[in-house]
């Protein structure tokens, strides 16, 4: 019988089979998609990621096509720069990324499928997994499975319409000038969306620029606009040029988590749970935290026989409260209504200290509970930290 099977084989799911594998228990993955895959995702890695991937014993220089130092931060015509003098994150290809966390988990002895579940069924603590090719039974199950979880929707876990967020994004061929142009630096917009942001991550060494657009999606779906014009007219700003054919688009959590993390033996991870910033969109640092998290949970429940969920839910609670109690309030407080994000840039554009602040924020260097802290001791900001303008 295979000890834990997971499903999905992203940052989670990989991380996950990782150290299981490692420690010597039977691990599959199963993946509906053939590696490697192409993924939605602007392919912004932070540092945090990076404190994870250390664990995994996984080198992101290997899949590295540009290191960031900062960051520019737009809001119409306003524009603020932040050079941190460091290495604060990377580009990369998600394909590429994801391919090499399922290598690193394949060397250390975990079974890779592609395979499409179907569904399971728990019969008395003994998990059997439909697939399209075969019965598996199995002991623990973990769903990795992103925001349109197969697992998560037969455990009967509700992840609320309001929390769903959506994204356009394309990579697009570039040349030196249009890279050139953000010098290593991640660039942000806050002009088109009353809940969200533009990006542009440049990736030097492929020769291409990752745009995007993303926010709430019930606010999307109400505005009356179209996001595929707004990215267009984002691209055009920028002079990079964009192909409709290859705008790809995708859902992801965007305000908070589940309520409910899993149920007998099976347990969910990443994007499954809600696992993702409200405040950014970046789900890659939780997703590999959660899949480490878990690992380490059911090697307690092989070997110390502690309940699987019991044991989740109380070690994921921090990563649960830094999502739904503080990303939360620092999406509001940043960009949530027009004065805010026109006040935040603009604070950037005259105040060093703010805009450090503020970039470190955007990229974990400062926790988001530390973050909320340091905006409440900004003076110019008494309207926005009480929650309003």
């Amino acid at each position: 019988m295979i000890d834990v099977a997971i499903i999905g084989a992203g940052p989670a799911g990989c991380a996950a089979a990782n150290i299981l594998a490692d420690r010597g228990f039977k691990v599959i993955v199963l993946e509906k998609d053939k590696l490697p895959r192409h993924k939605h995702c602007g392919g912004g890695i932070s540092l945090r990621c990076v404190k994870a991937l250390n664990k995994l014993d996984v080198n992101i220089e290997e899949v590295s096509l540009q290191d960031y130092k900062g960051f520019t931060l737009s809001y119409k015509e306003l524009m603020a720069k932040s050079n941190l003098g460091q290495t604060i994150g990377w580009g990369v290809y998600r394909a590429d990324f994801d391919n090499l966390l399922a290598k690193s988990a394949i060397y250390n002895g975990a079974r890779v499928c592609q395979s499409k579940v179907n569904g399971f069924k728990d019969e008395n603590g003994r998990i059997k997994i439909f697939t399209d090719s075969c019965v598996r039974d199995v002991q623990i199950l973990f769903g990795a499975d992103g925001i349109r979880s197969t697992v998560r929707k037969e455990l009967g876990i509700e992840y609320k319409e309001n929390k769903i967020g959506f994204c356009l994004e394309s990579e697009v061929q570039a040349t030196s000038n249009n890279i050139e142009e953000f010098n290593d630096l991640l660039h942000l917009d806050f002009s088109y969306l009353k809940d969200g942001y533009s990006w542009a991550f440049p990736k030097k060494q492929g020769h291409t620029i990752n745009i995007g657009i993303g926010g709430y999606l019930k606010s999307i779906q109400d505005s009356g606009f179209s996001l595929e014009e707004l990215l267009t007219i984002f691209a055009r700003s920028h002079n990079i040029p964009i192909n409709p054919d290859e705008i790809h688009g995708a859902l992801l959590p965007f305000g908070g988590t589940v309520d409910c993390f899993g149920k007998s033996n099976t347990i969910l991870l990443g994007d499954a749970a809600g696992l993702a910033s409200p405040l950014t969109g970046e789900g890659i640092p939780y997703a590999l935290e959660s899949g480490i998290i878990a690992a380490n949970c059911a090697t307690k429940f092989f070997e110390e026989q502690i309940p699987l969920v019991k044991s989740y839910t109380k070690a994921i609670e921090p990563l649960s409260r830094e999502i739904n109690d503080y990303a939360l309030t620092l999406q509001n407080r940043m960009f949530g209504s027009d004065a805010h994000r026109r006040h935040i840039v603009k604070m950037c554009t005259s105040n060093d200290y703010f805009t450090e602040t503020v970039s470190k924020i955007f990229t974990h260097i400062i926790p988001y509970e530390e973050g909320v802290k340091r905006l409440s001791t900004v003076r110019l900001l008494p309207s926005i930290i009480k929650g309003g303008i």
